[in-house]
């Protein structure tokens, strides 16, 4: 699936579970989105609506930073994992914390 800007018709399931929300930007100019995993449920949502609901968000997200102050691009994305299921905080652990090697050390 490309990531094209979705309609908010096309996704409308998906934003009345309010699962993401895009906050404005940082002092520093990032955009800053907020998910809340305990929103999201695979038995309950339609996978291409998520798909479209994720770009329709990062569009928000890059529409708000302020060019002059973060000229990169970057944003910010906070991932609320209260009430996320064990196993979801298991595997998305495993993904963000390999061990790496410190700045200290070499």
């Amino acid at each position: 699936m490309r990531c094209l800007y979705a309609l908010q018709e096309e996704i409308k399931n998906e934003l009345a579970a309010q699962k993401v929300f895009v906050q404005g930007c940082d002092k520093f100019g990032r955009g800053i989105i907020i998910l809340l995993t305990a929103r999201h449920s695979k038995s309950t949502r339609d996978l291409d609506e998520t798909k479209r609901l994720i770009c329709y968000s990062l569009e928000q997200q890059i529409q708000l930073h302020d060019a002059v102050r973060n000229p990169d691009g970057k944003g910010i994305g906070i991932f609320d994992m209260r009430g996320a299921p064990t196993i979801l905080l298991y595997r998305r652990a495993r993904l963000f914390l390999r061990p790496t090697t410190s700045p200290r050390s070499v």
